[in-house]
């Protein structure tokens, strides 16, 4: 596992992030767009055009961010930006779990998506009148769909396919620039449904928050223009890549999805929660629940700090090494 640690201005902390990364950025760049091209077949001409669309609806603060990153590492801004934005439309499929024990909230995650020796990273940023921040996934990048704020807030979104057009009347961001935004300006599940009412997104979501200082813990089930909230009341709540509240009809039509969302119910219902994080681990690690393509897992008790990673190789949660992260703030 890596820890970076950036402070400042947004400017100042790219260019930070570039300095530290110039001599392997460019070879990781290369390899994540081939094995994403192998995966989901990417047209570099479209991808050009949308990147650059994609970063004049960024909010000023991650467009500094982006060219301070690409005049830390010397590279051209387009080639930043593939990075940047290569995936915004690609399928990721992934499991995500809270559940509650001894009257803690507990949260864990499996991410699925390529290039599994790149997801090895925990960059934390600590910008200037904003929230500091941990994101989890691969070195360089600027979004994520992973974290935990200073406040103890924890977000992470798996994909679900979109059923709707964004509506023209409110701005949209993608789903991984909304978590960020969401990280380095709230501290409450309300502040960010107020960002979600504020904020249309670009594609389907479904965000997995806890929020640490109050032990409140719900799902967001995320349409472009529209969501529904579920809290969790009992001992657990999971989903997986499927509407079940927005669109119930994706979930006759997802069949791997939903096989992998019955096996965690089964297992979560078998669960005594007796070895933290253990038993999360194990649950995480099932064949039935982990996939081929997890590139790295997560665990967190937001409300008392403890974080443990395991990411830099496929099947993440049972082949990977899991590492504590110390909680980064006082």
């Amino acid at each position: 596992m890596r820890i970076l640690e950036y402070s400042g201005e947004p400017r100042e902390i790219g260019r930070g992030l570039g300095e530290e990364l110039k001599t392997e950025l460019e070879d990781r760049i290369k390899r994540f767009l081939a094995a994403i091209d192998t995966a989901f077949g990417l047209d570099r001409e479209r991808l050009s055009a949308q990147a650059k669309e994609h970063f004049a609806r960024l909010p000023s603060h991650f467009q500094e961010e982006i060219k301070g990153l690409a005049e830390g590492a010397g590279m051209e801004m387009g080639r930043i930006l593939e990075w940047c934005f290569a995936d915004s439309s690609a399928e990721n499929r992934c499991t995500g779990v809270l559940c509650s024990s001894n009257g803690d909230v507990w949260i864990a995650r499996n991410n699925d998506y390529v290039l599994p020796d790149a997801w090895d990273t925990v960059t934390v940023r600590v910008p200037v009148n904003r929230l500091a921040s941990a994101l989890f996934g691969m070195a360089g990048d600027i979004f994520s769909a992973t974290g935990i704020n200073e406040r103890r807030l924890w977000l992470h979104y798996n994909w679900v396919p979109r059923h709707e057009a964004p509506s023209a009347s409110r701005p949209a961001m993608l789903p991984e620039v909304f978590l960020r935004e969401a990280l380095e300006t709230c501290s409450s599940l309300g502040e960010v449904e107020r960002l979600l009412n504020s904020q249309n997104r670009e594609s389907g979501m479904l965000l997995f928050a806890v929020a640490g200082e109050t032990e409140q813990a719900a799902v967001f089930e995320c349409a472009p223009s529209m969501y529904r909230t579920e809290h969790l009341q009992g001992d657990f709540l999971c989903r997986t890549n499927h509407s079940r509240i927005l669109n119930p009809a994706q979930e006759a039509d997802s069949g791997q999805t939903c096989a992998r969302y019955t096996r965690l119910c089964d297992l979560l219902d078998a669960a005594q929660f007796r070895d933290l994080p253990g038993d999360l681990i194990r649950i995480l690690a099932d064949p039935q629940v982990e996939q081929e393509s997890t590139v790295y897992s997560a665990v967190s008790c937001p409300a008392k700090g403890p974080l443990w990673f395991s990411g830099g190789t496929h099947r993440a949660a049972s082949l990977g090494r899991w590492e504590r992260v110390e909680w980064p703030w006082d």
